[in-house]
């Protein structure tokens, strides 16, 4: 029952942030819930993982989206 619940809350976070304007602002969310996967040892899958990757690729973008050159 708690592997389902879970697994509900992920894809529920990814669908967020599939239509979300502010994609970044979901990417700590979606990182608790990995974590939280991966300490009751539920698989994660390989698609939430590369989003994850992806975010937190974005967010180190847009810190130098604003830095002088």
């Amino acid at each position: 029952m708690h592997e389902e619940r879970i697994v509900h809350e992920l894809n529920d976070v990814m669908a967020q942030i599939e239509v979300s304007r502010d994609r970044l602002d979901l990417q700590p969310k979606l990182h608790q819930v990995i974590l939280e996967m991966d300490r009751r040892r539920v698989a994660v899958p390989k698609r939430a993982r590369r989003m994850e990757a992806a975010l937190k690729d974005e967010a180190v973008e847009a810190m130098f989206d604003n830095v002088p050159v």
